[in-house]
């Protein structure tokens, strides 16, 4: 959770961990049979269960959490739905054991750590102070109660310190880091000729017979994709907004309800004698109260500051503690400060660092902003609100409507003034524009609900604040083609196919005479081709063929005058004869980075040992995962 807000997830932590600080998401269908279905339990963990609901939200979390993290980038069509479900529960699973063990183990999380975590989200903070009612509002708009998130939140440290605790018992040894080193950095001579497919497909025939044996065996290879139109109805935010009206007295009501926040922080100037308490605290007061009567009688406080306070600090500066805020000082002190006048001095304040009197030098108090220099910003923001709750009222009627009458989106459109609209065909690999794009529709277009039955889909999000229902507004079931329509392609499928034939049985002759101990150069140039060298080619190597690369490094260090050879693939699929004539091992005294390289393989043992010590959990758990209707 708040790696994600704060950006900063690292290994397990940032796939364990349900993020739940990115974009409201309004929930729909309210009827009877998702509120059963709410509460059905897709697993259990020791006999608690893990509810639909739970994992339903849990799963809109993480997927947008991709979305946030990729931006722009965020492509909803790539998104596997099922397999991003899947590997939610798995992941809400992981977290049950582990809290449990944690809690057998009786580990705990300070309440202060805790408030200084909530305090440290900046998306909790106003004009530049952190606000309990914007605190209150974001979880509302989450549907969080503050308890909900402080006790995620608590159980999101404790994972953190417990992995961190694990994974810092991990090492790499000298001998282990010397070995990577010289394999990481080992450097290979090579030699290696491609064999192109192209060059036989000229060569090659496809009779009439074979064409029509191909065709008849791989008939369904050669259908027209079922297909579907669409019609839908669409509800955003945007078009909620812009019925959305906000009146001047609104306005100006919305303003005066938060002028106290306009002010920005007040902060204040003060200084401090400290005196420890010690073993004798009572002594402490007894001696604070004199310094007090002496302050207030005329005495200068920074003179005495400098004679008696027992903070190294401030006492040389006359206990001068500059500008804070509130949040700044432990809250027995603020309280104090923050209730005196300019130039008032407390009386003795107790805490944990001891006994202290306290004058306030100055107190800033920023200028508010007037209403007229807000009025355009707390409209739109206003006006922002009043969309959010109208969209998700609207949401759930439309969820609601489309639900009730299954077979057709004209009820739902009427009542809420929306249109249908329709797509144009659409295959199971989706469509080109709009909606047909994304995924979760195309998958929702050919359900079993949808297509079959032909009912209504549920609301999909399509982006956030953007729903849509569909139904299928026509459909074409897969038909066989004739085989004059794919002749040309069966041809072009088998001439492809001989020449790769004929160009791997070409590699695996050349192979077989370089084992035979000619020199594989020679072979090449006998068979027309070119045999390309490479001296100390690296496992990076940037030019040279990666899949030649790769098997290159597979191979045995080669005999005293004689290359290892073996036969691998480019990355286009031409057959490829390489050669491997040197082996330098890396350097370990010249390897840079050392440090990190260490710190990289103690963090893979560490990554490892958790994990291991995750398994040994889950393993001694009783665990039951329960059939969900996505996957059957």
């Amino acid at each position: 959770m708040m790696q994600a807000i704060r950006d900063s997830a690292k290994g397990w932590i940032g796939w364990v961990i349900v993020v739940i600080i990115i974009v409201p998401f309004a929930l729909w269908g309210v009827h009877e049979y998702a509120q059963r279905q709410a509460t059905v339990a897709v697993a259990t963990v020791n006999g608690a269960e893990i509810t639909e609901r739970e994992l339903q939200n849990a799963y809109l979390q993480q997927r947008q959490r991709l979305q946030a993290m990729l931006g722009e980038h965020f492509r909803p069509e790539l998104i596997d739905e099922q397999q991003l479900r899947r590997e939610t529960l798995e992941q809400m699973i992981e977290r049950r054991v582990l809290m449990e063990a944690l809690r057998d183990a009786r580990f705990r999380t300070a309440d202060a750590q805790i408030a200084a975590q909530i305090r440290g989200f900046d998306v909790f903070w106003e004009n530049g102070a952190f606000s309990p009612e914007r605190y209150r509002q974001f979880l509302a708009s989450q549907r969080l109660t503050p308890e909900q998130f402080e006790e995620q939140l608590r159980g999101d440290v404790l994972l953190e310190q417990f992995y961190a605790g694990v994974a810092a018992t991990a090492f790499s040894t000298p001998h282990e880091f010397q070995t990577f080193m010289r394999l990481q950095e080992q450097q290979r001579d090579i030699g290696y000729a491609v064999v192109p497919v192209e060059r036989f497909r000229d060569q090659v025939q496809v009779t009439d017979d074979e064409v029509e044996a191909h065709y008849q065996a791989n008939q369904r290879r050669y259908v027209t994709q079922e297909r579907v139109r669409l019609a839908y109805l669409e509800l955003s935010i945007d078009d909620v907004a812009r019925g959305v009206e906000v009146s001047e007295e609104a306005v100006r009501a919305f303003y005066e309800e938060r002028a106290e926040q306009f002010g920005g922080e007040e902060r204040r100037a003060a200084r401090h004698i400290l005196l420890l308490s010690g073993d004798e605290p009572g002594q402490a007061l007894e001696q604070a109260e004199g310094l007090r009567e002496r302050i207030l009688a005329g005495e200068d406080f920074a003179e005495l500051a400098r004679e008696y306070s027992q903070d190294p600090g401030s006492a040389q500066a006359g206990g001068d503690l500059g500008s804070f805020a509130r949040g700044d000082m432990v809250p027995g002190f603020e309280r104090a400060a923050f209730a005196l006048d300019e130039g008032e001095v407390s009386e003795p304040v107790e805490t944990e660092f001891g006994v202290h009197l306290i004058q306030v030098t100055a107190i800033e108090r920023p200028r508010a902003p007037s209403y007229e220099e807000l009025r355009d910003e707390l409209r739109a923001e206003l006006q922002r609100r009043r969309a959010e709750m109208r969209f998700r009222d609207v949401g759930e009627r439309l969820a609601n409507l489309t639900y009730e009458q299954p077979d057709t989106l004209d009820e739902a459109a009427e009542q809420l003034g929306l249109t249908v609209q329709e797509t144009d065909w659409i295959t199971r690999d989706g469509g080109d524009a709009g909606i047909a794009q994304d995924r979760r529709v195309v998958q929702a277009a050919f359900s079993d609900d949808v297509l079959a039955q032909g009912y209504n889909s549920e609301p999909i999000e399509v982006e956030p604040q953007r729903v849509v229902v569909v139904r299928v507004a026509e459909h074409e079931p897969a038909a066989a083609l004739p085989l004059d329509d794919v002749r040309e392609r069966i041809v072009e499928a088998l001439r492809s196919q001989k020449a790769r034939e004929e160009a791997r049985a070409l590699a695996q002759g050349m192979l077989e005479r370089a084992q035979a101990g000619e020199d594989p150069a020679e072979v090449a140039a006998a068979e027309g081709l070119g045999w390309e060298r490479a001296e100390g080619v690296t496992r990076h190597e940037a030019g040279v063929p990666a899949g030649v690369v790769r098997r290159a490094f597979t191979l045995p260090r080669p005999t005293e005058g004689e290359p290892s050879v073996a036969m691998t693939h480019a990355d286009n699929g031409d057959p490829v004869v390489l050669g491997v004539y040197r082996v330098q091992d890396g350097d370990v005294a010249d390897a840079e980075q050392r440090a990190d390289v260490q710190d990289a393989l103690a963090s893979e043992h560490g990554n490892r040992l958790f994990r291991a010590v995750v398994e040994s959990l889950k393993a001694q758990a009783e665990i039951r995962r329960h059939a969900q209707e996505d996957d059957r």
